[in-house]
């Protein structure tokens, strides 16, 4: 046998096994006000730093210990690294590494059973703080759900204690309620930093500001999704000589894939509508791209060139919404939709003609504006109508708060929304 297999399946020094006896063998009572406090459905609307801080506060009333501690297994699972503490707060601080199988605490990790230390002093522990706290006496237990070890849960006491089957089944009780809501906060973190990498993702392949064109007024918005992130995207695209693009689209799909397709994308139209291509065109280059790439995502898009001066609009669409023109009522521009980009080879796309008064506004947007499951699209599509009709006179920056209030829209959007918003201002040729 290795020396690792040894040090993993034998007792330190000073260490004793205890055998955690039944919840009927403990005080019942105990027990179940133990149960209560720590089955709390409150609980599971904590963040994972917030769940750790509640439950060593509520283990240390129940147990009456001077100092509770929570460690966690680290990435490699070799290791186990403080994440909550009372009385302990410097391990915490320090966020010194604990090996598996190794000390006491390694130890209750890799034997997955409660081990129990009398006199802290004369026994074998590899974390320093545990000393210099003066910590008497300690006992100790696995965090275990679905049968993985999560990590260990130990409680100590400032003067010798001899802790007992019953304090040992009390505190496995606490583990084991614990276990499953640190296991969901952990997930969920774990969630929400994978949201807020996609949305920083996200955010750094949208224009970092919109240009200033002489004129018009121009504002764009993003908001995330609450939960998973889509790809809606949009650019404004300054061709000089009073010429602007317009551009929104929505990738179908989700997370990292969708916001890096959505970069290829929105730099592919770029480029295209840089070069001088109409707007029908750019898609159809577009579209063959998308195709050439070998991927199978889809993506609508709308394209739209207006003429700072005219105010003259050519517009085509792959499968997106129409904008809303603005004028003195607002509605949906006219355009001819082709099918999604992605969707068919060789399609060649169509450009339809519209106008913009000074005055007035144009608004583009995905379909998160608009689709709720517990309402049909026309309903919302004619609120959407009767909202952009009511701010007209608004900034291109009010437009956007507006709507967005207006249909609903906030942090907690079940669905990616982008909005460009154009306004000619009065007084312009």
């Amino acid at each position: 046998m290795s020396e690792q297999a040894r040090d993993i399946g034998s007792l330190g020094r000073g260490q004793q096994r205890l055998g955690a006896r039944s919840q009927a063998e403990a005080s019942v009572a105990h027990h179940l006000a133990a149960v209560y406090r720590l089955s709390d459905p409150d609980l599971v609307e904590l963040s994972l730093d917030q769940l750790l801080k509640e439950l060593v506060g509520r283990v240390q009333e129940i147990l009456s210990v001077d100092t509770v501690a929570i460690l966690l297994l680290d990435e490699s699972r070799r290791g186990l690294i403080p994440r909550a503490a009372r009385g302990l707060e410097a391990e915490v601080e320090l966020a010194i590494r604990i090996p598996v199988g190794r000390g006491f605490a390694g130890r209750v990790a890799a034997q997955r059973h409660p081990i129990f230390i009398e006199a802290v002093s004369e026994a074998d522990v590899v974390n320093p703080i545990l000393r210099e706290a003066r910590i008497a006496s300690l006992l100790g237990v696995p965090l275990v759900t679905h049968g993985q070890v999560l990590g260990v849960l130990h409680v100590g006491s400032l003067r010798p204690r001899r802790f007992t089957d019953d304090d040992a089944a009390l505190l496995q009780l606490a583990a084991s309620r614990a276990a499953p809501a640190i296991e969901r906060a952990m997930l969920l973190d774990d969630l929400e930093r994978e949201r807020e990498d996609v949305v920083a993702l996200q955010r750094s392949l949208l224009p970092a500001a919109i240009p200033a064109f002489a004129g018009l007024d121009v504002a764009a918005s993003y908001l995330p999704a609450s939960d998973v992130i889509g790809g809606d995207w949009y650019d404004v695209v300054d061709l000089g000589a009073g010429q602007v693009v317009l551009v929104i689209g929505d990738i179908a799909g989700h997370g990292v894939r969708a916001s890096t397709r959505m970069g290829q994308l929105r730099m592919g139209l770029r480029a295209y509508v840089l070069e001088g291509h109409r707007p029908a065109d750019a898609l159809t280059l577009l579209n063959r791209l998308l195709h050439s790439l070998g991927q199978v995502e889809t993506a609508t898009a709308l394209c739209v060139a207006v003429d700072t001066t005219s105010g003259d609009v050519e517009m085509a669409s792959a499968g997106h919404p129409p904008p809303i023109v603005i004028d003195r009522a607002a509605r949906y521009a006219s355009v001819q939709p082709g099918p999604p980009l992605g969707a068919v080879s060789g399609f060649r796309y169509r450009s339809s003609h519209d106008g913009v008064g000074p005055g007035g506004s144009l608004v583009l947007f995905t379909d998160g504006l608009i689709e709720r499951r517990d309402a049909a699209l026309e309903e919302r599509m004619e609120q959407l109508r009767r909202a952009a009709e009511a701010v007209a006179p608004a900034s291109a920056e009010q437009m956007i708060d507006a709507l967005l209030a207006a249909m609903g829209v906030d942090e907690r959007a079940s669905d990616d929304v982008a909005l460009v918003t154009l306004r000619r201002i009065r007084g312009t040729p």
